[in-house]
């Protein structure tokens, strides 16, 4: 199963936030009016979408914090969506 979600329903502190999730800077990409931040969670890579003025030090910790009523999960093989999270109330995805 594979998390789909967007950059900017990932929220990023770098002070840390009751029940978010402890992550660390790989590298930000300054665009002008946004920041994209690309995020060392574990194993994977997220990228995240902050304000204009964010800055960090790659490897700096940060914590993160997902919009869950933004989020897909697809099916790792076919890529086909299995659940789409549109409401606090889960919804399966019509085949």
């Amino acid at each position: 199963m594979t998390l789909g979600i967007r950059p900017e329903d990932i929220h990023v502190s770098l002070s840390q936030r009751d029940d978010w999730h402890p992550a660390s800077v790989y590298v930000t990409e300054l665009m002008g009016s946004e920041t994209f931040v690309i995020v060392q969670l574990r194993d994977a890579k997220l990228t995240a979408r902050a304000g204009g003025d964010f800055r960090a030090e790659p490897d700096s910790p940060l914590w993160i914090e997902f919009d869950t009523t933004k989020a897909h999960f697809f099916d790792s093989g076919d890529w086909i969506a299995i659940v789409t999270c549109q409401s606090p109330t889960v919804r399966r995805a019509a085949h």
